[in-house]
């Protein structure tokens, strides 16, 4: 590999999701794209290389800085001409993600491609297969420093650099881990480095307290990604990214804490909470992901109204003890349920649930049932998503044993889509899949939207809400991917004539 100077060209790239995962195509059917979020590690990875002497560093978030989330001519123009193209991706963004990788190599056939994020850690060989030269593993900051470092030094000593993976003579040569980093580690980093047009346009600012869960749900990367080790970053340096950011920000945007579970260490989350108070932090919309076991800790959620924390995100999987079980999800759905009914006596809180339908033990008939219960229990929004297998996931290892991956794009993987054959008898892939569409349908009905406005504080904000999920799922239903989807699960489902899957 070329040897790289601090002043070379460096720019990283994190593309939008796309329909059938194409380059610059029409943007996916996607819910999570509506919120307006920043990248997920373009601006931490940002900051870390420029704190370590590099000088010529340019973002591209199609979303903020393309054309209508395309890439531009001006784009297009900046990627030529860099020297490292660092390209954040996860799964269901890795087709497009690939297909940049190939073009910025015709581009610049000495150019540096290196690639990092939870699809990478889990699919070195695929990246590398499809235009990366260098994968970073795992928690990317310190690696990155070290191997900018050794390229700009000695490329040759690159097998020193912990925690890669490339190719030498055709074989893949993947270096021992780096450990993840330590709490001082964190705290020693540097905040996240904001450019202005991300500032402006992105609706919600974004801050990570912690990291990492120490739960080992079989659906779930995240655990896998951070080894089941939780970390949390000093809450000095929480409370002062959550301060600059609250100068950024124009003042009607919200802000988010995007922990894994802001609630795996109760007593350090109301510490924040205390200190956002005391900050005045507390003057914006705030929204926070929990786990359902919050419900119980009246001073936690005392704590979270004091702070404007309105939003609480909980991923409740299921309402069954076999489906449950299955998940590997650590309750029972008698906890789910009293805690959801708890929550909903709040009127503070808007409850958003996160469902997992189609497991073990649950018919068409219950997926019904559980929207009923939803409702009844206050529940203000939902999203119901198919188990998908997702690469480093227990799920995804036990579905490629039995061979039930269907052989769709990653594209599809997304948690709008079904992508396995599924375990549970009672569902073929085509039948789980519009089952999943009638939850959408009945939990966004108009008469339940209007249910829920009556009860809800903010009635106006709560219908606009219910009115936006509507027309985001005539989106969904209308995509190009969607009816193509819709009808290959039909032609590989299940038939009475044939008693089994052709596939």
């Amino acid at each position: 590999m070329q040897k790289l100077s601090k002043n070379d060209l460096i720019t990283l790239v994190e593309l939008p999701p796309t329909e059938f995962g194409k380059l610059n195509g029409p943007k996916a059917a996607d819910i999570f794209s509506g919120f307006g979020l920043p990248a997920r590690a373009l601006h931490i990875l940002n900051a870390v290389l420029e704190a370590d002497g590099w000088k010529n560093i340019r973002i591209i978030n199609p979303l903020y800085h393309g054309d209508n989330g395309k890439l531009s001519k001006e784009n297009w123009k900046l990627i030529k001409e860099s020297k490292v193209l660092g390209l954040s991706t996860i799964t269901r963004t890795a087709p497009q993600t690939y297909e940049l990788s190939k073009a910025y190599h015709k581009l610049n056939p000495n150019g540096i491609v290196i690639m990092g994020g939870p699809h990478p850690t889990f699919e070195k060989e695929e990246c590398l297969e499809s235009g990366a030269d260098i994968v970073v593993l795992y928690e990317g900051e310190a690696i990155l420093v070290d191997l900018m470092r050794t390229l700009s030094e000695n490329p040759d000593k690159i097998k020193r650099v912990k925690g890669i993976a490339f190719r030498e003579k055709g074989k893949v040569i993947t270096t021992p881990l780096r450990d993840l980093m330590t709490k001082d580690e964190l705290g020693k980093l540097p905040h996240p480095n904001y450019d202005l047009d991300t500032v402006n346009k992105a609706d919600v600012g974004v801050v990570m307290t912690s990291r990492g869960c120490v739960h080992c749900c079989d659906f779930c990367s995240g655990w896998k990604f951070y080894q089941r080790r939780f970390r949390g970053f000093p809450i000095e340096w929480v409370i002062e990214e959550m301060k600059w950011l609250n100068k950024k920000l124009k003042p009607r945007k919200s802000m988010m804490i995007t922990d894994d579970n802001f609630y795996a260490n109760p007593e350090r989350s109301k510490e924040i909470l205390r200190k956002m108070i005391a900050e005045g932090l507390n003057t914006r919309f705030w929204s926070v992901q929990v786990t359902v076991k919050c419900a119980n800790d009246d001073e936690f959620l005392d704590l979270l109204e004091k702070a404007n924390v309105k939003t609480l995100y909980i991923g409740i999987e299921a309402l069954h003890d076999s489906e449950l079980k299955a998940y590997k999800k650590p309750y029972e759905a008698k906890v789910n349920l009293d805690g959801l009914a708890k929550l909903g006596k709040r009127k503070f809180f808007w409850i958003h649930s996160m469902m997992m339908p189609g497991g073990i033990g649950s018919t068409p008939k219950t997926l019904i049932e559980d929207v009923e219960t939803l409702k009844n229990l206050n529940v203000m929004s939902a999203q119901f998503f198919p188990c998908t297998d997702l690469p480093g996931t227990d799920f995804e290892a036990t579905m490629k044993a039995k061979k039930k991956i269907l052989p769709v794009s990653d594209s599809l993987r997304s948690g709008l889509y079904v992508t396995v054959i599924p375990e549970n008898k009672n569902f073929t892939p085509y039948s789980l899949q519009m089952a999943v569409i009638d939850q959408y349908k009945r939990f966004y009905s108009i008469p339940a939207i209007l249910k829920r406005s009556l009860r809800y504080s903010k009635r106006l904000f709560s219908l606009g809400v219910g009115m936006f999920a509507r027309k985001n799922l005539r989106n969904y239903l209308n995509k190009n991917e969607t009816k193509a989807h819709l009808k290959y699960l039909k032609s590989i489902s299940y038939s009475e004539r044939h008693k089994s899957f052709p596939i």
